[in-house]
């Protein structure tokens, strides 16, 4: 498993991956913003609640409208707000199993989640958790 920055979510076979961020301290209150590969907003989810640290958000891969989006590749923006009105430092990454390794162009990718994530972003590698 690795872990690697990223803002990005996925939809494979209808299946969404989950919205994953770290947030430098909890807020009552957010929201996440899901662009297409357009960088056109096709989503939005409002949150009542952001944990200090990871936050593993589901995501049923609908958009606005409560409509179906399409499989593919999809971007992010999240943010939050303490309840002094002060904005949260938040980081993007998520994670995932590695199914392979390719050099292309003389930069090294890791092959996961259905797709490529370049070695330089990866700041963690892992054995596989015993719950998968």
């Amino acid at each position: 498993v690795v872990e690697y920055n990223t803002n990005s979510a996925n939809i494979t076979n209808g299946v969404a991956s989950p919205i994953t961020f770290y947030a430098g301290q909890a807020a009552t209150t957010g929201s996440i913003r899901i662009m297409n590969s357009n960088d056109e907003l096709v989503g939005m989810m409002t949150l009542s609640e952001v944990r200090k640290g990871q936050n593993d958000i589901p995501w049923d891969g609908k958009g606005i409208g409560n409509v179906d989006l399409p499989d593919g590749t999809y971007t992010f923006q999240a943010s939050a707000v303490t309840p002094e009105g002060r904005d949260v430092e938040i980081a993007t990454y998520n994670e995932g199993i590695v199914n392979g390794v390719t050099v292309t162009g003389g930069k090294m990718y890791f092959r996961v989640n259905n797709g490529m994530v370049p070695a330089d972003s990866v700041y963690t590698v892992k054995d596989k958790p015993s719950r998968q």
